[in-house]
């Protein structure tokens, strides 16, 4: 799932939850945030970002890649440990 380090709060909520259903069917998901020109001087966004989404999928994931980055991409792996996701605690937890 491809993230924008500005991204919307909106954009982010949807966004979040194309990863919950690939979550939810047991798949693992490649979350990557696309720099573009200047964004590249501000790379602890997209680490921040990557944050939030760590904190708001809660202890339903399993980090098997820590974020790195591929160039302009920052990339990270993450896999369902088979807890469910509390979607009403998720959404309240959005900044």
């Amino acid at each position: 799932v491809r993230f924008s380090p500005f991204i919307a709060r909106n954009d982010f909520n949807t966004h979040l939850e194309k990863v919950k259903d690939f979550l939810g069917e047991k798949n693992k998901v490649r979350l990557v945030v696309v720099f573009k020109g200047p964004q590249m001087r501000v790379k602890n966004t997209g680490y921040d970002l990557l944050k939030r989404v760590f904190e708001n999928l809660g202890e339903s994931i399993l980090v098997d890649m820590q974020p790195k980055f591929l160039g302009k991409h920052l990339v990270t792996v993450v896999s369902p440990t088979g807890k469910k996701v509390d979607n009403k605690n998720a959404k309240t937890k959005n900044t």
